[in-house]
């Protein structure tokens, strides 16, 4: 079948996509950049946020587990969504929404159950580094 001017045809036959100015590779390591810049900005100002909520000694570990069970269970979830029917670019989506709430309620809260709550949102949606790996291997295969 003929396309339109400016398609071109992906590597997944009869998903046409639009040519664009930026090579899909480019976009996705800008996309992987900004996660690895705003997770680099946020976490280091948590334990600091945490200890002026009176958060001490294992309580702390018990946060950083929670988000690390969240990683775990969100990342089994979003892969499972991923492949039915959110796809590649819903995930990396989502994830970046999901990143974008728990860090504006990082800068909103006042209270230890709205921090935990923050690492529980993050923890479950936070897959933009898998989606990139995915989508990367995709595109240079």
């Amino acid at each position: 079948q003929p396309l339109a001017a400016g398609m071109v045809w992906q590597r997944t036959p009869g998903v046409p996509r639009l040519r664009g100015l930026i090579d899909p590779r480019v976009a996705l390591l800008g996309a992987l950049f900004l996660n690895i810049l705003s997770v680099s900005l946020v976490v280091p100002s948590l334990p600091g946020k945490y200890r002026d909520l009176g958060l001490r000694g294992w309580r702390f570990g018990t946060v950083g587990a929670v988000y690390s069970a969240c990683q775990i269970v969100g990342g089994m979830l979003l892969g499972m969504a991923s492949d039915r029917f959110l796809g590649r670019r819903g995930l990396l989506l989502v994830s970046f929404a999901g990143a974008s709430t728990s860090y504006a309620l990082v800068a909103v809260a006042e209270s230890l159950p709205a921090l935990v709550a923050s690492r529980v949102v993050i923890g479950l949606t936070q897959q933009c580094n898998t989606a990139v790996h995915a989508m990367m291997s995709e595109l240079t295969a």
